[in-house]
């Protein structure tokens, strides 16, 4: 038979690495549709075939998944008037699940 997964392969606070899940299918089926990932992500991907005397798994192959546009505006817009014919904007980024990217 065979099994596969993709795990997430950032380093960093705002795309933490995932677990990874892996899923088995019979010797009969050499492909796999895997759902669930996120926009913009990096993920590594192996397959391993096995047998009753042993299993051996496949390098892993990288693949980023396309970004997408936020879905949430920038929050707390603040306008704040410096000179009269000048003004400064501050606000903050829309929440972390909402950047996609």
């Amino acid at each position: 038979g065979f099994s596969y997964f993709c795990e997430n392969t950032a380093k960093n606070d705002r795309q933490p690495p995932t677990q990874a899940t892996s899923y088995l299918v019979d010797s009969s089926t050499l492909t796999a549709q895997i759902t669930g990932l996120h926009p913009g992500r990096t993920y590594q991907c192996y397959v391993t075939v096995w047998n009753k005397l042993g299993a051996v798994t496949s390098n892993g192959t990288p693949l980023t998944m396309a970004e997408e546009p936020p879905n949430a505006p920038p929050q707390e817009l603040q306008a704040t008037q410096v000179q009269s014919t000048s003004i400064a904007l501050m606000w903050q980024a829309p929440p972390e699940d909402n950047q996609l990217g």
